[in-house]
């Protein structure tokens, strides 16, 4: 695991998606949880429920994977 170089990427997945996929995964240095940062300044720390967010694991269909996964993509997206 390598801290990544400022570009965090996220593939969107909606509520009830049968897969989640993490491209980019955040670090988890915090008792497996992470603090994220947002371009309005505020920020937010978040405990992962799912191992694989600290694992290279990038596709699942765990329900502690989805459920991260959709967090991730409802913080840092806006519904269109």
């Amino acid at each position: 695991m390598t801290i990544n170089d400022g570009a965090f990427e996220v593939q969107m997945t909606p509520p009830g998606s049968a897969t989640g996929v993490l491209i980019d995964h955040p670090a988890t240095y915090h008792n497996n949880a992470s603090s994220l940062s947002f371009a309005d300044g505020h920020s937010v720390l978040h405990k992962w429920l799912s191992p694989y967010i600290r694992m290279t694991v990038t596709s699942s269909s765990a329900p502690a994977f989805l459920t991260d996964v959709e967090w991730l993509s409802s913080v840092t997206s806006v519904l269109e």
